[in-house]
């Protein structure tokens, strides 16, 4: 866990953790919950050539974005875990 800086915007602090983690090690895939959706945060991991993979709810602005993300790389409805949840939308690039 990495503490938060006061007053940084989180896609900042996300950014510089994935340049601290890749110094270690190749980052394969980054798992991220609905905390980190945002058009900041997409365009920085695009930015950084990070693939990702995280649930969306499907909202408006949602439904915008997935309008202009390739179709390869949305899943609708996906079906995961143990009872076999299902989450409205998930990003992978």
């Amino acid at each position: 866990m990495v503490p938060r800086r006061a007053g940084i915007p989180l896609v900042e602090d996300v950014k510089l953790l994935i340049n601290k983690v890749r110094k270690m090690v190749d980052i394969k895939l980054l798992l991220a919950d609905r905390g980190f959706n945002g058009s900041e945060m997409f365009q920085m991991m695009d930015k950084e050539k990070v693939k990702y993979l995280m649930p969306l709810s499907e909202s408006g602005g949602i439904k915008k974005l997935l309008k202009i993300l390739p179709t390869d790389s949305v899943y609708k409805d996906l079906e995961y875990g143990s009872f076999w949840y299902k989450i409205p939308y998930f990003v992978y690039t």
